[in-house]
């Protein structure tokens, strides 16, 4: 189980997402779109490419805060790529895809688990306002939820089997997602965990996602820190 600094937790929502550009596309859906409709009602200026060519010259061309890419349908090559060499630049992205090998870029693997219909939120902030577990169905895809499994990046959320469902990379720059952006049994519940990575990934200094022993090591350096401080005031 993986967690994020004890200041980054009283501080990120405080800090805020300031307006920002961001590009979404989504190449297919079956049912409700949770990230859209966060999207929607984030307050940022949004674009939304209409099809594969016109996401990847929007994304080359550069200038956003966020690009969003979930590809929930074919392979999207040309996407894909596009979304890992904005990343690669440096860029700020969320993004989900069914092939394997999609996650790579990202920090993750697959496991080979698919189709699991819940899963557990574990990042205190991204868990802001949800009520763990989420539950899934399955709108019309042959697949509509992958587990990971963690490589350079840090799990932020859990299947009932184990697997991970969500994993922030990239030094807090990037999000992937086991789960389709329209498979949510209660809408407001995927609403609100995809405002939290909007959120999430547009604060100014994002917190670096650590393990949890860490956490710990930096929450006592902090509290002595403070204990000297008030000493040398005395």
């Amino acid at each position: 189980m993986k967690n994020i600094t004890i200041a980054a937790c009283l501080s990120l929502y405080a800090i805020g997402a300031q307006a920002a550009d961001i590009l979404y596309w989504s190449d297919t859906k079956h049912g409700v779109d949770a990230m859209d409709a966060a999207l929607a009602a984030s307050g940022h200026t949004i674009t939304t490419a209409s099809n594969e060519t016109d996401f990847v010259t929007k994304v080359t061309a550069g200038g956003w805060d966020l690009v969003v890419n979930f590809n929930q349908n074919i392979e999207n090559a040309a996407a894909v790529s596009a979304t890992n060499s904005w990343v690669t630049g440096g860029g700020k992205a969320i993004f989900t895809h069914w092939i394997p090998s999609a996650g790579a870029a990202f920090g993750a693997s697959y496991t080979g688990q698919i189709n699991s219909t819940s899963f557990s939120v574990s990042n205190p902030l991204l868990a802001t306002g949800i009520t763990n577990p989420i539950r899934l169905y399955n709108p019309g895809w042959a697949i509509f939820s992958l587990g990971m499994a963690e490589t350079t990046g840090i799990s932020a959320a859990e299947f009932a089997n184990t697997s991970d469902a969500i994993i922030i990379g990239n030094s807090d720059r990037t999000i992937i997602n086991g789960f389709l952006n329209d498979t949510f049994v209660d809408l407001a519940q995927g609403q609100a965990l995809f405002t939290n990575e909007i959120n999430y990934m547009l604060v100014s200094d994002p917190p670096i996602a650590v393990p949890e022993p860490a956490t710990m090591v930096l929450a006592g350096l902090g509290l002595m820190s403070l204990a000297a401080a008030r000493r040398r005031k005395n």
